[in-house]
């Protein structure tokens, strides 16, 4: 017998009996992996989520039931504590809380700190009133020199839809802390700012003005 007829015909390949392209069965075993550790890895991200949403109801309902079952002091030891530990979805609305009864119990550093937590990880729609409740705190706490200095930043990068808010808040300040020249600005920006003259502001400006040994032009 020669040797062509004594050779065996080889066995048909993967590709051969499928149809398949030679390097799609090559690299079979390493597409498999890749598919089974991508199908392990969203099966991670969805466990993740799930755990996540899970844990933000959880911390929904312990914080409506500090809300409903606390009073006083109690409730205010309690946010303090929630919203120290809050996942993020649910923090914010526990510094609100924790802001509004600290300000009913005159904790004013407390609900400045609140508010402060509020303004910096919030855009300026909830930023802007978070940060004119602080200043709000700073001067019920008699800090008028750094309730003023806040809202004097707060001034130079709000939207102009808050700035009367920022202006009249800086007159009551700038007034407490017995700074007539930057009452005297902010009162006066407030009557620019209106159609026709405010007698309330015209009085603040002429006694201001007067205070500060100025004639009315």
């Amino acid at each position: 017998m020669s040797e062509n007829q004594t050779m065996r015909p080889l066995d048909p390949t993967l590709a051969d009996s499928f149809g398949l392209p030679t390097w799609l069965t090559a690299n079979l075993k390493l597409i498999i992996g890749a598919i089974i550790a991508a199908l392990l890895a969203a099966g991670g991200v969805a466990a993740w989520k799930w755990q996540t949403q899970r844990a933000a109801r959880q911390a929904s309902d312990e914080l409506g039931a500090i809300l409903i079952q606390k009073k006083g002091a109690e409730r205010l030891q309690a946010l303090s504590a929630f919203a120290a530990a809050a996942p993020g979805s649910v923090r914010l609305n526990a510094l609100f809380s924790l802001a509004d009864a600290a300000m009913a119990a005159k904790e004013w550093d407390t609900a400045a700190k609140a508010y402060a937590d509020i303004a910096a990880s919030t855009g300026p729609a909830l930023g802007v009133p978070a940060a004119l409740g602080r200043a709000g705190a700073l001067l019920e706490a008699g800090k008028t020199t750094e309730a003023l200095a806040a809202l004097d930043a707060l001034k130079a990068s709000a939207p102009e839809s808050f700035r009367s808010v920022i202006a009249m808040q800086t007159a009551a300040a700038a007034e407490a802390a017995g700074d007539a020249a930057a009452a005297l600005a902010a009162y006066e920006a407030l009557q620019a700012g209106e159609s026709s003259p405010n007698p309330y502001f015209e009085h603040k400006i002429a006694r201001l003005r007067a205070q500060l040994g100025e004639s009315k032009s």
